[in-house]
């Protein structure tokens, strides 16, 4: 008997997973726990918090609220305006 495996399942194989999260290796763990704890909050209240993150603003386009996610967890506002107005001339921000 030959099993099936779909596309997805062969994924299992690239990248390493312990329970409830990815892990990829030389990724700081207190990063990867953050944003799980946020990504969990989010989906459970809409509000993506977590220890060690800032206070969340929904983002417009007149505050451009955006969260940085790294070494340094901060809220910016318009953090890359110059870079979306190369890309997109265009577009009005």
């Amino acid at each position: 008997m030959r099993l099936r495996i779909h596309p997805w399942q062969r994924c299992g194989r690239l990248l390493p997973w312990r329970g409830d999260s990815v892990r990829i290796p030389n990724v700081d763990n207190a990063v990867s726990d953050i944003v799980s704890q946020a990504w969990a909050n989010f989906a459970r209240t809409g509000v993506p918090s977590a220890n060690g993150l800032p206070k969340w603003e929904p983002y417009t386009r007149d505050g451009g609220a955006t969260m940085l996610l790294g070494d340094d967890m901060k809220l910016v506002h318009h953090h890359d305006r110059d870079l979306m107005a190369l890309l997109s001339p265009e577009y009005e921000y």
